[in-house]
């Protein structure tokens, strides 16, 4: 039965998108597959950009672009369209690689190079699956390790929505309780000064970071080096997980102040427009050099409000 999910999950992919469709197709997934089969449940699928991906079904964030066939494709855009040649991305929170992957592509034309981070190990795993299957291992760099402001060894806990194998996670520290989410795992933490100091990364273009509510220690551990080389950031800044480690948005911008970023905020439409006041609960945010350019800003899809 899930080989005729499959089939039709292809169909899916090739056909617009209509508000719906992932409703749909999680009760075709429901109906046409044991969740408690890894084999059933885990599929590699051609993506709208002509990727390859390994997906698992049961999982809340592959659901949906195995099902549509795309990931935050609209941002993914914004992004790439401003890399340049042997432009440097660091990917951190990397998950199974919807970010690298797509952004390890549009580097493979230009010479440039990502550095992916994912401390859990299933999504890790997952992570250097989709980079051989899309021939990025000499482009994407993948790492199994958190980056925060300590070293030390950590517990994150993940998300094993119906039994899947990979899945969201958070770090077990403040008021995150081990056991969170059900599914634990250890992963070695060091801060992104001491990664760069080890690796001889000199540079970095553009930063994406989606680690839940880990943000602030993550801006902490690497202040030497983002502050010189000055990346455009795109950040989640999870304001229900950012709390429960005794942090805010305001505690990034605490840190970047002195940096001399503006700040733009994500819209429905995925363009960016100025923050004119800061507020605590701030989510979807770009941040962006002063000295960036008209035409960068605009590939950005940075609009006056």
């Amino acid at each position: 039965m899930y080989a005729f999910r499959n089939s039709i999950a292809a169909l899916s992919r090739s056909t617009p998108y209509f508000q719906g469709k992932r409703r749909l197709g999680n009760i075709i997934s429901r109906l046409l597959t044991n969740f408690d089969s890894d084999q059933e449940c885990i599929s590699t699928v051609k993506m709208q950009d002509g990727s390859w991906m390994q997906l698992d079904v049961r999982s809340r964030t592959e659901q949906w672009p195995y099902w549509t066939g795309f990931y935050d494709n609209d941002i993914l855009a914004r992004l790439s369209s401003c890399l340049q040649e042997k432009s440097i991305v660091f990917d951190v929170g990397a998950h199974v690689g919807f970010y690298s992957v797509a952004l390890g592509r549009k580097l493979q034309a230009l010479n440039g190079q990502l550095y992916a981070f994912e401390p859990v190990k299933s999504n890790f795993e997952r992570l250097t699956t989709n980079i051989l299957l899309n021939s990025l291992e000499g482009i994407v760099s993948a790492h199994n390790i958190a980056l925060g402001d300590d070293e030390d060894i950590i517990e994150m806990s993940m998300e094993n929505d119906n039994n899947s194998t990979t899945g969201n996670a958070v770090m077990v520290k403040g008021e995150i309780p081990t056991h969170y989410f059900g599914m634990n795992s250890t992963a070695r933490l060091t801060m992104l000064d001491t990664f760069v100091k080890e690796q001889g990364v000199e540079n970095c273009h553009l930063l994406k970071i989606d680690i839940e509510g880990s943000e602030v220690m993550f801006f902490r551990g690497g202040i030497s080096f983002l502050s010189k080389t000055r990346p455009i950031i795109y950040g989640e800044f999870n304001n229900y997980f950012l709390p429960k480690f005794g942090h805010s948005f305001l505690d990034v911008v605490d840190i970047v102040s002195s940096w001399n970023y503006r700040f733009f905020q994500q819209t429905h439409s995925c363009q960016f427009v100025d923050i004119r006041e800061i507020k605590p609960n701030l989510e979807n945010i770009l941040l962006v050099p002063a000295e960036t350019s008209d035409w960068v800003l605009n590939q950005l899809g940075v609009v006056s409000a």
